[in-house]
């Protein structure tokens, strides 16, 4: 509600984060060419997934909504390697999901849970986490970035601007979704160009 306490984060903090992320990513043995996806809603933990993920190698974004069948396809498709999704929470069904359509994703390596226990009415624990869905082993994204640093690219990665940063996956209104993929060079020039256009400046709210 409005009147609860906002989560706040500043650029210096929010850069540590997403650093940390990139680091545990490494330390999971991500390298810049391989996949890590996301099936997020909009969270803190997700933006730290989306830069830290493009740092550490290539972000694929899933839409929550899509069923089991349709994520596992686009999870396929981008042959990725590791999942990040919700841990069981109330009133989400993210991680039944996961459940139903993780085994079937060729190649999996790893499952990372984002578990929401600091946004939760006090009081809330989250359920014993799993630490295997069949044959793939499940951490957690809190305890892994707090065992990185936040002041470095641990893994000292130099990024060109071809390299692929993302790929972001079409509506799948005239048929199945088709994958885009975006280079470095390209969401900065995108950046670059919605400040330009738009005559963003400090301090403004979007």
């Amino acid at each position: 509600t409005a009147e609860e306490a906002p989560f706040s984060i500043d650029f210096r903090g929010f850069l540590a984060q997403v650093l940390r992320t990139a680091n545990a990513l490494n330390a999971l043995g991500m390298q810049p060419d391989e996949v890590v996806a996301y099936v997020l809603p909009n969270l803190p933990e997700t933006h730290y997934v989306i830069w830290g993920g493009e740092a550490a190698g290539i972000v694929a974004a899933v839409n929550p909504m899509l069923e089991p069948g349709q994520i596992a396809d686009i999870l396929n498709a981008c042959k990725t390697r590791y999942l990040v999704t919700l841990g069981p929470f109330p009133g989400t069904d993210l991680w039944d999901k996961a459940l139903r359509y993780a085994p079937t994703v060729q190649g999996l390596r790893g499952i990372v849970q984002v578990n929401l226990a600091a946004y939760a009415q006090p009081g809330w624990q989250p359920a014993h986490p799993d630490t295997k869905v069949g044959d793939i082993p499940v951490y957690d994204l809190h305890a892994l970035m707090a065992e990185q640093p936040g002041d470095r690219l641990a893994s000292g990665r130099e990024i060109a601007p071809g390299d692929i940063a993302s790929y972001f996956h079409t509506g799948g209104t005239t048929g199945l979704p088709k994958i885009a993929p975006h280079t470095h060079g390209n969401e900065v020039y995108m950046a670059w160009a919605m400040a330009a256009c738009i005559g963003t400046r400090e301090g403004d709210v979007f």
